[in-house]
């Protein structure tokens, strides 16, 4: 199994809250991040799907639909931005999904570029744990049932 495949697994976790089990998609290029984060959110009773690249991101989003989405800006292939944009342009489904940008930067222009895609928030990495991402995450979704 190549790295991109085992990267694109769905991690199976118990249902969170009792009730349905809500599905996040973790796209982002560092390996280490990604798998930390969908570490923790597994942990938190999350479905995990993970994605290495804007490219895998697109073909896995369409394919298996996750309730939320985790994008980070800059990716190779196909970047966080463009990828974005394609899924606000795909239907109904990819208009709708929530995503969170994810970025090292600290560049507003380029995360201001986001909201016109109805973004329902974005990370910079520097500024949110691991924790803080997971409780903004699951406070989302409490919020949006």
């Amino acid at each position: 199994m190549t790295p991109e495949d085992a990267a694109a697994t769905q991690v199976q976790s118990p249902l969170a809250g009792g009730g349905e089990r809500k599905t996040v998609m973790v796209a982002d290029d560092d390996a280490v991040f990604r798998t930390l984060i969908s570490n923790k959110l597994s942990d938190a009773g999350f479905g995990v799907i993970e994605a290495a690249d804007g490219e895998q991101t697109l073909v896995l989003a369409k394919e298996k639909r996750p309730d939320l989405i985790i994008l980070d800006i800059l990716m190779p292939k196909v970047g966080g931005v463009e990828a974005l944009e394609k899924l606000r342009a795909s239907g109904s489904w990819g208009a709708t999904v929530p995503v969170y940008m994810l970025t090292n930067m600290d560049d507003m222009k380029t995360i201001a570029s986001t909201v016109q895609h109805q973004t329902a928030g974005y990370f910079v990495k520097t500024n949110y744990s691991v924790a803080d991402i997971v409780k903004i995450i699951s406070e989302y979704f409490k919020s949006h049932n």
